[in-house]
């Protein structure tokens, strides 16, 4: 039974991952990091200054992953999406490998680990896509790896590895930083844990001067010591109120219950196994003034890093994979240590490990895409819209989506640059800029102004409050309008396109909006479809020229759902009516 499952949970492990990372592409930089390897293959050289927006022409641009946008770019260009999944799969797999074999490190895997094995991929899924915070993944694990396997004397000269993984990582994702920060909080837990009396590391005092000095490989990237600067910035900017990324918030309870309950789980765990450890060590006699935990119970190192991660993941989202990472190989053996001392047989926790990665797979691939092209980057590829841009001659100065600004990037670029995509960075002026023209209507038609936008490219479903005065007394009445409708509005700017994913306005009076005004859309906004039917069964619009204009769409493009939906909804209302 031993054999079988030894040989089992592997291969559950492997199946589990794999069912996490087999999912369709979700960053929508993709595109614009692609558009960087292009853009560095073809002029040999790493980019310094922004080349892609009209609205912060030139600026000055630290490109801190320019290394994964090269390589990400040459698979590309001969793989396509597909290399894209396998790479996300590849560095999955190699991330939880390591982890098991760090794990496994000893006699045998601590029994409690398959379970933490699970609840870590369960728990990091949501952040595993293709683009360069993946590869940060197997990294940190490999740097971890290092840090344990150098502690045994006949292999402290693996403490050498980390000077080119982090000359290597430098250069990949900024993540680099929080490497760094993890192995110097590793080793301060590793010298508590000698001063605290727990078996002393005999890789001898070279493997620690090695790594304390090893994160001085960072400065090996072009841009030097001002690499360190880029986390404080973004985050600088991020939090100004005015360039709000969710990925830098704080997560929200009802968001990310595991990731709160796993904080809480594992303090209380590590409580426990240090005080009963100790409770233990003085009924055998040890000296009640000395606290003495060993070293196969706790591993001060990676509790202190899990420490770490745990409180940067509560202050931004973007970290919680990395707290997961580190979940097994700090609660392992101490997990396992309080089931053992609870009387709980080795198989149990082994066999609920089991259960839950195996259960685990069928509900992740649920979401497993197709193996198409198409399949895999539909989500964030508003080709439609695009095509149409380009066919019509539209948008010259093009406002868009912050974002469809890497796929405009991929596709328009160097014909046409774009008001703004995923950099913050580079959009520091820019956001703010916005965020104050949100204020009202004639501001935000002010910035358009100041900018020469000629059209706009915007994506569905951005919808917001509108209180409206009361037609008699009594309450104001409030309406879930679309964003397009109040920004956007019909005497300065025409619909002329639309799909599931974007819609397409351009400004009255430009050669575009008169060469393409019989493609208008005056009476339908599939943003606005709550209004429209509310406005048709008020008498306000005639439902005959509704349906029509949607008739229309649905001749161009069969396959639109919003269109199929709302011709339905209108139709319903056309048999309702009495006329």
């Amino acid at each position: 039974m031993r054999s079988f499952a030894a040989r089992l949970l592997p291969f559950l492990l492997i199946a589990a991952v794999a069912g996490a990372m087999l999912q369709p592409i979700r960053s929508y930089d993709l595109w614009w990091h692609l558009a960087t390897g292009r853009l560095m293959v073809a002029e040999g050289r790493i980019p310094q200054a922004d080349p892609y927006s009209f609205t912060s022409p030139a600026a000055p641009w630290l490109d801190h992953e320019w290394f994964f946008e090269l390589a990400a770019y040459l698979g590309f260009q001969h793989g396509g999406a597909r290399f894209c999944l396998i790479g996300t799969l590849l560095m999955g797999l190699t991330a939880y490998l390591l982890l098991m074999f760090s794990l496994r490190d000893g006699p045998a895997l601590a029994p409690a680990g398959w379970l933490l094995l699970a609840i870590s991929i369960a728990g990091a899924r949501f952040r595993f896509d293709f683009r360069p915070e993946m590869i940060s993944y197997p990294l940190m694990v490999c740097l971890w790896a290092v840090l344990l396997k150098s502690r045994k004397e006949r292999c402290a000269r693996l403490a050498w590895l980390a000077c080119p993984l982090f000359a290597v990582w430098a250069n990949l994702h900024p993540a680099a930083l929080l490497g760094a920060a993890s192995l110097l909080v590793w080793l301060a837990g590793e010298g508590l844990q000698g001063r605290f009396g727990s078996p002393t590391f005999r890789s001898g005092p070279l493997r620690w001067r090695v790594l304390a000095v090893s994160p001085v490989c960072l400065l090996i990237n072009p841009a030097g010591i001002k690499l360190f600067r880029v986390p404080f910035e973004i985050r600088r900017i991020v939090s100004s109120g005015h360039a709000p990324n969710q990925e830098w918030l704080s997560p929200r309870l009802a968001d990310f219950p595991l990731f709160y309950a796993s904080v809480l789980v594992a303090a209380a765990c590590l409580l426990l196994a240090t005080w009963v450890a100790v409770k233990e060590n003085r009924r055998k006699g040890a000296s009640a003034g000395i606290v003495s935990v060993p070293l196969s119970i706790l591993d001060w190192g990676a509790v202190l890093v899990l420490i770490l991660l745990a409180c940067l993941g509560a202050q931004q989202l973007r970290n919680i994979a990395f707290f997961f990472l580190m979940l097994p190989l700090a609660l392992a053996r101490p997990a396992s240590y309080l089931l053992e001392k609870a009387g709980s047989p080795s198989w149990a926790p082994r066999l609920a490990g089991g259960i839950v990665l195996a259960l685990l797979v069928p509900v992740f691939l649920r979401g497993m895409p197709a193996w198409t092209e198409k399949d895999l980057l539909e989500r964030i590829t508003p080709e439609k819209a695009v095509r149409f841009l380009d066919a019509n001659g539209a948008g010259e100065r093009l406002f868009n989506d912050v974002k469809f600004g890497g796929y405009l990037i991929w596709k328009r670029f160097p014909a046409h640059q774009v008001f703004i995509d995923g950099r913050n960075e580079i959009y520091d002026a820019l956001l703010a800029d916005i965020f104050v023209s949100l204020g009202s209507w004639e501001r935000w038609e002010d910035m358009l102004d100041r900018y020469r936008i000629d059209a706009a490219m915007l994506r569905r479903g951005q919808l917001q409050a509108v209180q409206y005065a009361p037609a008699s007394p009594g309450a104001p009445a409030r309406e879930m309008r679309a964003f397009s409708s109040a920004y956007f509005q019909k005497s300065h700017w025409a619909l002329i396109y639309w799909d599931d994913t974007a819609l397409i306005f351009v400004r009255r009076g430009e050669p575009a909006a008169r060469n393409l005004a019989d493609r208008e859309y005056r009476l339908v906004n599939p943003d606005d479809a709550g209004h429209l039917l509310r406005e048709i069964r008020a008498g306000r619009v005639e439902v005959g020229a509704a349906l029509a204009e949607i008739e229309r769409k649905l001749a161009e493009d069969p396959d639109c759902a919003s269109a199929q939906r709302l011709s339905r909804q209108v139709r319903t209302l056309l048999a309702e009516s009495p006329n």
